[in-house]
């Protein structure tokens, strides 16, 4: 409908379809249990997977920011990699020690908070989301 943030984000993001990977799901919302790890190695990490609809993220660097839903002030910062850059089924991914999701877990435990996924791309420097959606900490 004109003028709702689905109306938006359809504009700001078309045709793009993502695939995420739990403990993100299909709506990209995050829903972690604090204190547990989220490692690659564990088959555990926050991974986002774009079909074709990202720029080339070829040495680009990632980050995950998420936002105090009140003041919209960011209350945590984690690095990520780039697992496919290019092409068809590109894919991000960020880690979560067991001491961050514990932070995270102090921060947000007032309720749900928002994140925004963020690529710096080598071949410009341009700053662009990736994903937006919620996040949740749920107490173990």
């Amino acid at each position: 409908t004109t003028g709702t943030a689905g109306n938006l984000l359809g504009k700001i993001f078309p045709k793009m379809n993502i695939t995420v990977v739990a403990p993100v799901n299909v709506a990209n919302d995050i829903n972690i249990v604090e204190g547990a790890d989220y490692y690659r190695t564990d088959d555990r990490a926050l991974v986002w997977t774009s079909e074709g609809a990202w720029p080339n993220l070829t040495s680009a660097t990632i980050e995950l920011n998420i936002y105090d839903n009140s003041s919209g002030a960011e209350v945590f910062s984690a690095a990520g990699a780039v697992l496919v850059a290019s092409g068809v089924d590109q894919s991000v991914y960020v880690e979560l020690s067991d001491t961050q999701t514990l932070t995270l877990h102090g921060l947000v435990e007032q309720g749900v908070f928002r994140y925004t996924l963020w690529a710096t791309l080598a071949s410009s420097g341009h700053i662009i989301p990736l994903a937006r959606a919620e996040v949740e900490v749920l107490a173990h």
